[in-house]
């Protein structure tokens, strides 16, 4: 398994996991990540005209499965619309302004449990010195032209062994074949 890891825009190249090590959960503390995102509510969309949010979205009331709560979500006149969603078993806020109409910012809920297999990979992990400087996706220059059925660069030389005198040059395929200069 290879992971990429990057901060602040700075590549620090791959890294690649040792997954010998085996386990079990470690630590069986609940613990909550929330945080600021982009929104995801996109994913959820269906492909309708309509604008309602019931009809618009795939609809859930349970984080284990994908879609806009609409029991939860609230529409006020002065607040603006508050969209939760649920994406992965992430719960996600979407605050609309209701000045704008534009998301203003998303938020994230996550409760997780322990350092067990669906929230920590409890391998090693180090860098392969054979990558290093390696930090991008390897490039492809599609600079090289291939022409199909097109003449040899020999095409010429074996007419000429159609050739038995100097009149086959000016009557071979109509005369035209052949630039004959008159040196005279």
């Amino acid at each position: 398994m290879n992971i990429l890891l990057t901060s602040n825009n700075i590549d620090w190249g791959f890294f690649n996991t040792y997954t010998g090590l085996s386990g079990v959960t470690i630590d069986n503390i609940t613990y909550e990540v929330t945080g600021l995102c982009t929104s995801r509510l996109f994913e959820l969309k269906k492909y309708t005209l309509n604008n309602s949010y019931s009809v618009k979205y795939r609809q859930s009331n349970n984080p284990s499965i994908d879609g806009l709560d609409i029991t939860r979500s609230v529409t006020a006149s002065t607040t603006g619309t508050t969209l939760v969603y649920y994406i992965g078993g992430i719960t996600y806020n979407d605050i609309i302004p209701s000045d704008t109409g534009i998301t203003a910012f998303t938020t994230f809920k996550f409760t997780g449990v322990g350092y067990n297999s669906p929230n920590f990979d409890n391998y090693a992990i180090y860098k392969d010195e054979t990558l290093l400087n390696i930090n991008e996706q390897p490039r492809i220059d599609p600079d090289v032209f291939i022409e199909r059925q097109s003449l040899s660069v020999f095409e010429n030389n074996y007419r000429l062994k159609e050739i038995n005198k100097l009149f086959d040059l000016l009557s071979y395929a109509g005369g035209s074949y052949f630039k004959i200069i008159d040196n005279v």
